[in-house]
């Protein structure tokens, strides 16, 4: 840059080189006028955070209408916190922004400032030119509403700052962006954008002077106060008004922000203002300034009068503040003032001095966001980037529907710890909330009574009753009592102040006490520390818990004697009867309050789980399960609870089925609530059953006609999750596996809203699919279709967007649906809540998880949660057959699965074309997304899955993969909706035979000529069969007598399809022998269970119980078998069946003489022997036939 200056002594120019002052200075005072104003503030208009938006009601009489006032806030928050997480390939996963908010008159230059600071902070490493608010450079007020920056030397990092540039406050001076800034509170087509409804009428005034206050009071970690003038009579009214507005609507608070007062004056004599002391200088000379002026303010009197503060002292506390100090450290928890050399209004102003000041300003803003974010660390409220946004949502929701009514921040800090502990304090809480009504000596004696209740209840889990006793309260459950109750004590239980007058009480809890006493309603504070109930005394609670636990053992010994029967029952009798209590007192809300429950919870579910026990991790009837079921109520229990509370049904089978009547928490119940709640559950000596669903966009449509098929060959008419265990599905796929898994969906009806997304969801944008415009187009515009169309089309798929969130099983089937996050896969499952890592938080929306696993690069933007993009799980897991059998391997330890069906989406001799526009993605995604393409229709994943499991024949013996053969040559792309009709017509050709293994496991026996999908239906259909082991004798020879039942899942209660189950069924035959024939006595039962026994040695290998259906030439093991002999006696050992040793000398006569009649009762006379005429290496022909009076004898 050259500037040509006087010249020197020869009369020539000399070059001026500019200095870092004058570049930053030339950024930031660039002349607007280069620029189309209207240019410059459209583009500006993107980062709107939120603001007001009012909007005339249509109707028919137009002299009557009413005009409806919103806060809108738009994605901006998400938008920067992605950025910030994406930022570079050193960017932390886990972040924790801090926000800081410029706000002050209109006109005071706070929008130069934040354009100065976001300059200053560019670097090499950020982007260039990052976008900053637009300035007029006079005093016009250039903000409307509220606009969100990101500070460029920190994004990326684990505390990314986040610069909110408010609109000038008063609300009577119209901003320049105003008269062009017309279309970000559209919600047309903005998915992301949320509109909150003022249930009060209000005005544009009141939003900006009461609303924008208190939602960045709440937000911020620093209050940058920005100020013009030397009105200081006007300043401090207005700062103290801003800051109390924001104080006195919150409670519970534990670190507040701090306050940075800038004064944007001459600096003209006062060059000692940006000396190096310039900060305390400057800080002491303002206080002492507006300190005067406050003395003389009648309207700070009364306020520290109202606060317990002397006009003529130093203040609370002895620490040599002032009034108008000790006022404000009433709303911060630190105040400083700082000059910034106010531009234009001197000759002399220079660059130099500017950035000095900017540069300390800067350094000030990150110190005082460190210290808050300490603060916030202590005291459970430092919020990352999904948790932030959550908190964020909660606030927009609740002071708009809730103007009145402070914002709690306890209901946020339950959420940072996810332990037992935690969740026990929480219990406490809770029940001190809910029975406001009662003594809290009362609250007390029932919430010990029922902890003490729930630790005795979980100590019967073992066998020994003398074990139980004593070590029903072991050290480690002490730990875990103390530090509950001291957590609940420190971060939940409300302050014992009640006011000289008795008009009102403390609500702050000890960690929440730093603005001292302070009522429900925010406004009323006193100075004092913390008051503790005299109940609450840690010691005492944890002696009345101890007294309890002694107290219970006891009744329960003298009760039920030496029968292990007669104290369980005790036990579980008396929690029910804790439990009635708490329900007495209120804790358990009825059903109607569960809406504005549900409401807050969805804002509050990454954080925890709110004020309720809606979203609980841990299951809060027993206080140590792992909640697993989601019931009608959305009240969330363990599945030993639900068994144990199951209704007793002789019509139903309790190993196969729970029922609940009604809720055993809040006693919701009746037809219209949905109860009673029905889930099936997974038998003992069971294995689970797996369907594994690929990934490719619009070809998902082949696994629906393949699965129909299935279902329709099934024939009981039940959808065919019903036959799944775990489902999981990658892309498409994982929309598929959510609406038959979680939803329960027949395929039929997911085949009719499928097609509706690939007609609907698949909207292209302008330019992107025309020919000789593709490239450009997908360029420019980042993707294909429109991501507001195809969010639509999905919200629709599962019930037009209801809000049910995926976690909890509303039925047995658990389901999981890959994701890819920052290049690795990831799982969102309604079985899991998260853990941040392999795990997402699935306290999202179905829809939303449906998203997250099929926004493929190039075709879609990423789904934006809490601030995380989410792209297509077909990324890192398109076939997700692995994946689904080590989840299940997690799930139910290592047992060999019933069956395991892999569902490919066809495939063709020569790949798809590659899709224009590919090499426009980043580099890290186009690694992705290249093998993708090239793999989509899974065969080698599902290769590499077999060549893995070579070393383990039996378990890849019950493993296949259904996958259609395209008549296409190139394979169908992700988008190519037009090719749907034909691939449909294609699968239901599909016809490809059942190929036997030579595996002892291999589950079908006999001649086996059936197709894939007919011989999959059998096995499912089977698996409707299982056995129960009730005794085992261990003669000589290795060789073991066992007694057990034949059971179905399913009985009468289900009507036709158990009616179906029995028609299909032919006779079952354990180890080639025969042992029920299935006739019309059997097929008019109410439920089927089949008293068995029969012999089993070592050297038979395994033990195989099979069915045979519609007299086929082949027969299908029942679920679990064949089975290993030593699994059925280690189950035995396990569960308290004794294995008992048989003299071989010793008949079974002579051991009848104890009254045991062994021989088959109710068996049915059989009436012919059948022969396999199978040739292959396990085929089962039968031997002989057991006729009802065999005994044991004739096996020896």
């Amino acid at each position: 840059m050259e500037r040509k200056g006087r010249g020197n002594e020869h009369g020539q120019a000399e070059t001026w080189e500019p200095s870092v002052a004058d570049i930053i200075w030339g950024k930031v005072s660039k002349a607007i006028a280069e620029i189309d104003l209207s240019t410059l503030f459209i583009e500006d208009e993107k980062a709107k955070w939120f603001g007001h938006w009012s909007q005339m009601s249509k109707q028919d009489d137009e002299t009557n209408r009413i005009e409806t006032q919103y806060i809108v806030e738009t994605s901006r928050l998400r938008d920067l916190m992605a950025q910030s997480l994406n930022f570079g390939p050193d960017s932390p996963s886990t972040q924790f922004p801090s926000i800081v908010s410029f706000v002050g008159a209109s006109g005071a230059g706070k929008s130069l400032l934040v354009r100065y600071l976001i300059h200053l902070g560019e670097t090499d490493t950020t982007y260039e030119n990052m976008q900053s608010p637009i300035t007029g450079g006079s005093l016009c007020a250039t903000t409307g509403e509220v606009n969100l920056y990101a500070d460029p030397s920190t994004i990326g990092t684990s505390t990314p700052l986040f610069l909110a540039d408010c609109e000038g406050m008063g609300g009577d001076v119209a901003s320049v962006a105003s008269s062009y800034q017309m279309k970000w509170h559209s919600l047309k087509g903005k998915s992301n954008q949320k509109a909150y409804y003022f249930g009060d009428q209000v005005d544009r005034k009141y939003v900006i002077k009461d609303t924008y206050p208190r939602l960045l009071y709440i937000f911020s970690d620093v209050i940058c106060y920005v100020v013009g003038e030397k009105a200081w009579s006007k300043t401090i009214t207005r700062l103290l008004n801003w800051s109390t507005t924001g104080a006195q609507h919150t409670i519970n608070q534990a670190a507040l922000p701090a306050l940075i007062l800038i004064i944007n004056l001459s600096m003209e004599g006062k060059e000692e203002w940006v000396s190096e002391e310039g900060g305390d200088i400057f800080t002491r000379h303002v206080l002492e300034i507006m300190n005067v002026e406050a003395a003389t303010n009648k309207k700070l009197k009364d306020m520290a009068q109202k606060y317990n503060i002397s006009p003529d002292s130093s203040g609370s506390g002895g620490k040599g503040q002032n009034l108008l100090e000790s006022l404000l450290l009433k709303s911060y928890s630190s105040v400083h003032a700082h000059f910034i050399p106010r531009v234009g209004l001197e000759k002399s102003w220079q660059s130099d001095a500017m950035l000095k000041q900017a540069i300390r300003l800067q350094q000030l803003i990150k110190l005082e966001s460190g210290r808050v974010q300490e603060m916030r660390a202590k005291s459970l409220t430092k919020f990352n980037t999904y948790q932030l946004e959550a908190m964020t949502d909660y606030a927009f929701s609740h002071i708009v529907e809730n103007p009145k009514v402070p914002f709690d921040f306890g209901f946020c800090r339950l959420s940072m710890t996810k332990s037992i502990e935690t969740h026990t304090a929480k219990f406490l809480k809770i029940c001190l909330e809910r029975s406001k009504q009662a003594n809290i000596s009362a609250v007390f004696e029932a919430a010990t009574n029922f902890i003490a209740s729930a630790i005795v209840k979980k100590a019967q889990s073992s066998r020994n009753q003398a074990v139980i006793e004593l070590h029903i309260f072991h050290p480690g459950m002490k730990r875990l009592c103390k530090e509950a109750i001291h957590e609940f004590l420190e971060s939940y239980m409300p302050c014992s102040y009640v006011n000289e007058n008795a008009d009102w009480k403390c609500v702050n809890t000890k960690n929440g006490h730093v603005k001292g006493h302070q009522s429900e309603f925010g406004d009323c504070f006193v100075n004092g520390e913390f008051e503790e109930a005299e109940s609450s005394i840690e010691g005492s609670l944890m002696a009345a818990i101890e007294t309890k636990i002694h107290g219970i053992v006891v009744k329960a010994r003298d009760t039920a004697g030496s029968s292990p029967q007669k104290w369980y029952s005790f036990v579980s009798m008396n929690h029910k009867q804790c439990m009635e209590e708490l329900r007495k007192l209120g804790v358990y809300s009825r059903r109607k309050n569960y809406r504005n429950i549900l409401d807050r919870d969805r804002f509050l579910s990454l954080l925890f789980e709110g004020d309720s026990f809606i979203n609980s991790q841990f299951c809060t009837l027993c206080l140590f399960g792992k909640s697993e079921y989601r019931l009608p109520c959305q009240h969330m229990i363990c599945g030993t609870c639900l068994k144990e509370n199951s209704a007793s049904n002789r019509m139903q089978e309790p190993d196969a089925m729970a029922v609940l009547e009604k809720c055993v928490l809040c006693d919701d119940n009746g037809r219209s609530h949905g109860w009673p709640f029905t889930v099936q559950m997974l038998p003992v000596l069971t294995n689970p059953r797996i369907l594994a669903l690929d990934g490719a966009g619009v070809r998902g449509v082949t696994q629906l006609v393949l699965l129909e098929r299935l279902e329709e060959s099934i024939g009981l008419g039940l959808p065919i999750g019903y036959f799944f265990d775990l489902i999981v599905g990658s892309s498409m796929g994982g929309i598929i596996a959510l609406g038959l898994g979680v939803q329960g969906l027949h395929v039929s009806e997911c085949l009719r809203r499928f097609k509706a997304i690939g007609s609907k969801g698949f909207d292209n944008k302008l330019g992107t699919k025309t020919p000789g415009l593709k490239w450009i187009s997908r360029r420019i515009r980042g993707s294909i279709y429109l991501q507001e169309s195809y969010s639509r089309a999905v919200k629709e798929y599962f019930d037009n967007g209801k809000g049910n969130i995926t976690f909890g099983l509303r039925n047995h089937c658990r389901v999981a649906v890959t994701t890819t996050v920052g290049g690795d896969a990831r799982l969102i499952a309604n079985y899991h809540a998260g853990d941040d890592e392999k795990y997402i938080n699935s306290k999202m929306t179905i829809s939303d998880a449906a998203q997250c696993s099929s926004m493929a690069p190039l075709y879609f933007e990423p789904m934006l949660v809490n601030g995380k993009e989410f792209w297509d799980g077909g990324l890192t897991a398109n076939n997700p057959v692995q994946l689904a059998l080590d989840e299940s391997n997690l799930l139910w330890g290592t047992p060999r699965p019933d069956l395991v069906i892999s569902i490919g989406t066809g495939h063709s001799s020569a790949l798809q074309d590659e899709p224009v526009g590919l090499k426009n993605l980043d580099e890290k995604l186009k690694e992705l997304m290249t093998p993708w393409l090239r793999t989509m229709n899974g065969q080698q994943d599902w290769k590499d899955f077999c060549s893995s499991k070579k070393n383990d024949p039996d378990t890849l013996a019950r493993c296949h993969r259904l996958s259609v053969s395209s008549v296409f040559k190139h394979e169908t792309a992700f988008d190519e909706a037009d090719r749907v009709m034909i691939m449909e017509m294609t699968a239901r050709t599909y016809d490809e035979r059942y190929k036997k293994s030579y595996s002892l496991y291999e589950p079908v026996s006999g001649e086996c000529r059936g197709g894939i999908i007919e011989v999959q239906a059998n096995i499912l259909r089977a698996s409707q069969y299982y056995f129960k082991v009730t005794r085992i004798l261990k003669g000589g020879y290795k060789k073991f007598f066992i007694y057990g039942s034949l059971k179905c899942r399913l009985d009468l209660i289900h009507g036709e399809p158990f009616l179906y189950l029995l028609k299909f069924t032919n006779y079952f035959t354990i180890n080639r022998l025969k042992v029920v024939d299935v006739d019309e006595s059997i097929r008019r039962s109410q439920f089927f269970d089949m008293p068995i026994q029969f012999e089993h040695s070592y050297a038979s290998g395994p033990i195989r119980i099979v069915v045979n259906f519609n007299e086929d030439t082949y027969s299908v093991a029942i679920s679990g078998f064949p089975m290993d002999i030593q699994v059925l006696r280690d189950y035995c050992a396990e569960n308290g069946i004794e294995e008992e040793e048989l003299d071989v000398d010793l008949n079974f006569e002579d051991d009848n003489k104890e009254g045991e009649q062994l021989k088959f009762n109710n068996l049915h006379k059989l009436q012919q022997t059948i022969a396999s005429e199978d040739s292959s290496s396990n085929g089962d022909p039968i031997e002989r036939v057991m006729t009802p009076s065999t005994t044991a004898n004739d096996f020896l």
